[in-house]
């Protein structure tokens, strides 16, 4: 799983925290497979592995978010994770684990080869979704494409969003 990757699995893992009415979560990225874990609606300790197989899955479920075959819901995991996903992304940064704590995320991690801890907070998360739906219903991009995110090699992408996370906005101020 690369940084490219991140939103669209994210997003799915998202749908099935949200699916699972989880009231917090683990995310831990072992390479080929990862672990979420989280306390249920029921107080129920759960866990699941997906292997490159269910990651597959997990990319077919979120390319169908995305074309609107289903939608998510607003503020739900689905979209604070792809949100957390798209910023990772864009900032080139690889997590090893995510865990929710209140209405924070923490993302441990590394940028550029080097250990990285980073602090989200639902409500940036969130804004920073708005944003970039705005930036999306006001350009003409191809169905699925998310701006900013359309790679990682910058010289051969589009110019970079006007919004590019909530880290980028810490990291540039």
């Amino acid at each position: 799983m690369t940084p490219g990757e991140y939103p669209d699995i994210l997003r799915a893992v998202g749908r099935l925290l949200d699916q699972s009415r989880a009231r917090s979560f683990d995310v831990t990225n072992q390479g080929p497979f990862i672990t979420i874990a989280w306390l249920g609606a029921d107080r129920e300790s759960r866990e699941q592995h997906c292997e490159d197989r269910d990651l597959t899955e997990l990319r077919k479920i979120a390319k169908q978010a995305r074309t609107g075959a289903v939608a998510d819901s607003r503020g739900g995991y689905a979209e604070l994770l792809r949100t957390l996903g798209q910023d990772l992304a864009v900032q080139r940064a690889d997590f090893t684990q995510i865990t929710q704590r209140a209405d924070e995320f923490v993302v441990s991690g590394s940028i550029g080869g080097k250990y990285a801890r980073i602090v989200y907070r639902k409500t940036d998360l969130l804004s920073s979704s708005r944003r970039r739906q705005g930036l999306r219903g006001s350009k003409s991009e191809p169905s699925g494409s998310m701006p900013g995110a359309s790679g990682l090699d910058r010289s051969r992408r589009a110019p970079a969003p006007t919004d590019n996370g909530p880290l980028s906005r810490r990291i540039n101020s």
